[in-house]
C-alpha cells in the first residue's frame, strides 16, 4: 500500500468516526458520503468504495442494494469490521434483528475499539426487551468513545421503557451536551416529561427536537400525544397529520388519530385511522385495545371481544392487560344477554350496574394513572422488603440488657387531631407514642406497644427481627394500638423468607404473647388464628411470678388504672426478676418494677 493511499484510507477513517456521528439530517450524510466516495475513488480503496456505496444506498433506502453493496466490501476485504456494521444498520431497518445481532458481533470482533456497532447492538437489544445487556453494550460504546451521544440517547431509551424517569432525563440530558444539533434526545426528553404529566415542558421539548430536524416524524408524533392529553384535539389532529405526512408507514400516529376522532365521537373516522395503524404494524397491540374500546362505543361487543383478545395475544403493556380482560368479560355478557333474548334496553340497564362495568369505567378513567400507581406500589414493596429484612441485631455490643423508653407521651393523647396535642408545649418538636423494649440476655419484649411504638422501634435501628415477646398490661389503645402491625411485621418476616404459617409450619418464626385478661379476652383469637402466636399467655394479677425464659420472670401486679375491655381492677403492673447463670442480679427491692399507666 502506497504511503499516499494509507494517508487518504487513514483520513476517511478518521473522518467517519468523527465527523459522522455528529450528522444527523439525511441530506447532510448523503453530502458527507459523496465527498468520502471521491476520497475513496481517487485513493483506489476498493474496498472503502463498496462500504461508501452502501451507506448512500442506506440513506436513499434502497435496502437490497446497500446490502449488496456491503457484501462486497466484506468479500473485498474480510478483516475491515466498517462493512459488518453498515450491514447491521440495513438488516435493523428490515426488521431482520438476530441477523442485525450477528452482523454487529462480527464488527466488534474484527474492531474491538470500533464503538458504533456496540450502540447498534445496544439498539437490538433494547428492542428485544434484553434492556441489561442493552445497557452493558450502550456503556461499552460510550467507554470506547466519551463524544459520542448516540449510546446515552440509547440508554435514555431503556432506562424511560423501564419507568426510571428521573435516569433517563440524565442520560438524554447527557446526549444533547455532547451533541446540541441532535433531535432525539430531545424527543426522548419529550417523552419522558409526558410520562410524568409536564405537558407544558414535554411539549417545548418537542417543537426543540422539531426545530433541529423538521423532517423527523417522532417529535411531531409525542406533539399529538400531549396535544391530545391536554384536548386540544384539533391542534393534536394537524400534530399526527403532519408525522404521517412524514413517513406514511409510521403506525403511531394513526393510533394517535384514532384516539382523537373517538374521543370526539367521530367513530366511523376512528376506525378508518385504527385501520390503518394495524395494516401499518400488525404486532402493535395498544391500537388493537382501543379499537376494542370503539367497537364497544359502537355496540359491537362480539368484535370488540376480537380485538381485546388480539390485543391479549400480542405483547400488550402489563398496565392495560387487566383492563383487555375486563373488557371481555363485559362483551362476553352483553353478547349472552343477546342470545338470551334480552332487549336492547334490558341488556343496558343490566351493563350499566354490573360489576364488570364498574371495574371497566374506573380502569378507563385511571389508566393513564396505572404506571404511576404501580410504581408506588413497587416501592412500596421494596420498603417492606427493607423493614423486614434487617438482621437481629440485640444480643450482640451494646445492644443487650437494656431497657429502652420508646414512647414521648404516657397517655392517649397521640391518637386526638394534632391540633389538640398541646404541640407548642414544652418537650420534642414531633411527639409520638410508642412503648417499651426490655431487652434481657438476648431475648426482646415489647410492653404496650401503643401509636407509632412500630416507628420509634426502627428509629433505633431495631426491627421486627430483635422482637421476641410482646406484654399488654390494660387495653387503652396508647398501649395496643400497633399489636397487630407486629403481628403483620412478623408474618411478612417469614414470608420474606418463604416462610407461611398456614399450614401450621414449624419453620414459621413465633412471637410470645403475654396478655392481661382484657387484652386477652380481645386478642386471644385472632393471634392464634394468624399463626403468629400459638397459644397467648394471659397474666392475672397476683400468684407468683412466671418464667418467660431461662433468665426473665415476670410477675403481675395490681395496678390503680382502669381499663376498656374489662373491669376497672384488671389493669396489671409488671416486676421482671432478671437473672444470670448464678441466679437473680439483684435481690429484694431491686428487682425491675413497671407500672404501665
Amino acid at each position: 500500500m502506497t504511503s499516499d493511499r494509507s494517508k487518504a484510507i487513514e483520513t476517511m477513517r478518521k473522518r467517519y468516526l468523527d465527523e459522522y456521528k455528529r450528522l444527523h439530517k439525511k441530506d447532510d450524510r448523503i453530502e458527507f458520503f459523496e465527498e468520502i466516495s471521491r476520497m475513496a475513488v481517487a485513493a483506489g480503496a476498493s474496498a472503502w468504495e463498496k462500504i461508501i456505496d452502501g451507506m448512500l444506498a442506506w440513506l436513499r433506502e434502497e435496502l437490497p442494494t446497500a446490502l449488496e453493496h456491503f457484501e462486497e466490501s466484506i468479500t473485498l476485504d474480510l478483516e475491515f469490521a466498517y462493512p459488518w456494521n453498515g450491514k447491521g444498520l440495513v438488516l435493523w431497518d428490515q426488521k431482520r434483528y438476530d441477523d442485525a445481532l450477528v452482523a454487529y458481533e462480527k464488527a466488534i470482533a474484527l474492531d474491538l475499539e470500533f464503538a458504533y456497532p456496540w450502540n447498534g447492538k445496544g439498539n437490538v437489544l433494547r428492542n428485544q426487551k434484553h434492556y441489561d445487556e442493552a445497557m452493558v453494550a450502550y456503556e461499552k460504546a460510550i467507554a470506547l468513545d466519551s463524544e459520542f451521544a448516540d449510546p446515552w440517547n440509547g440508554k435514555g431509551k431503556v432506562l424511560r421503557n423501564q419507568k426510571r424517569y428521573d435516569e433517563a432525563m440524565a442520560a438524554y440530558e447527557k446526549a444533547i451536551t455532547l451533541d446540541p444539533e441532535y433531535a432525539h434526545p430531545w424527543n426522548g426528553k419529550g417523552n419522558v416529561l409526558r410520562n410524568q404529566k409536564r405537558f407544558d415542558e414535554a411539549l417545548a421539548a418537542f417543537e426543540k427536537a422539531i426545530e433541529l430536524d423538521s423532517e423527523d416524524a417522532y417529535p411531531w408524533n409525542g406533539k399529538g400525544n400531549v396535544l391530545s392529553e391536554q384536548k386540544r384535539y384539533d391542534e393534536a389532529l394537524a400534530a399526527y397529520e403532519k408525522a404521517i405526512a412524514l413517513d406514511p408507514e409510521f403506525a403511531y400516529p394513526w393510533n394517535g388519530k384514532g384516539n382523537v376522532l373517538e374521543d370526539q365521537k367521530r367513530y366511523d373516522e376512528a376506525l378508518a385511522a385504527y385501520e390503518k395503524a394495524i395494516a401499518l404494524d400488525p404486532e402493535y397491540a395498544n391500537v388493537q385495545y382501543n379499537l376494542g374500546i370503539l367497537y364497544w362505543q359502537q355496540k359491537r361487543p362480539g368484535e370488540a371481544v376480537k380485538a381485546f383478545r388480539s390485543a391479549l395475544e400480542l405483547e400488550l403493556e402489563p398496565e392495560l392487560k387487566e383492563g383487555a380482560e375486563s373488557w371481555i368479560e363485559r362483551a362476553t355478557q352483553m353478547i349472552e344477554a343477546e342470545k338470551a333474548g334480552e332487549s336492547a334496553e334490558e341488556r343496558e340497564q343490566a351493563d350499566r350496574s354490573s360489576d364488570e362495568a364498574l371495574v371497566t369505567d374506573l380502569f378507563e378513567a385511571m389508566k393513564d394513572d396505572l404506571p404511576d400507581i404501580r410504581e408506588k406500589k413497587i416501592e412500596f414493596k421494596k420498603k417492606i422488603a427493607e423493614s423486614v429484612g434487617y438482621s437481629r441485631i440485640i444480643g450482640q455490643g451494646d445492644a443487650n440488657d437494656m431497657l429502652l423508653v420508646l414512647r414521648d407521651w404516657n397517655s392517649f393523647s397521640p391518637i386526638l387531631r394534632q391540633d389538640l396535642r398541646g404541640q407548642n408545649s414544652p418537650g420534642p418538636d414531633e411527639r409520638r407514642g410508642g412503648g417499651y423494649f426490655l431487652v434481657w440476655k438476648g431475648h426482646g419484649i415489647v410492653i404496650d406497644p401503643g401509636v407509632e411504638f412500630v416507628t420509634q422501634l426502627y428509629r433505633k435501628g431495631l426491627s421486627i427481627a430483635d422482637v421476641d415477646t410482646v406484654i399488654v398490661t390494660h387495653c387503652h389503645l396508647d398501649h395496643t394500638r400497633d399489636v397487630e402491625s407486629l403481628v403483620d411485621l412478623n408474618y411478612r418476616y417469614n414470608e420474606a423468607k418463604g416462610v407461611k404459617p398456614h399450614p401450621p409450619n414449624e419453620n414459621f418464626r413465633q412471637l410470645q404473647f403475654w396478655l392481661c385478661y382484657a387484652a386477652s379476652m380481645k386478642y386471644s383469637e385472632y393471634l392464634k388464628t394468624s399463626g403468629c402466636c400459638g397459644s397467648p399467655t394471659q397474666l392475672d394479677r397476683g400468684g407468683d411470678a412466671r418464667q418467660l425464659t431461662e433468665f426473665i420472670d415476670v410477675l403481675a401486679i395490681p395496678a390503680q388504672h382502669s381499663d376498656i375491655n374489662g373491669r376497672d381492677n384488671e389493669a396489671i403492673g409488671l416486676v421482671f426478676v432478671l437473672k444470670d447463670e448464678d441466679g437473680p442480679v439483684a435481690r429484694g427491692r431491686d428487682h425491675l418494677g413497671l407500672e404501665m399507666v
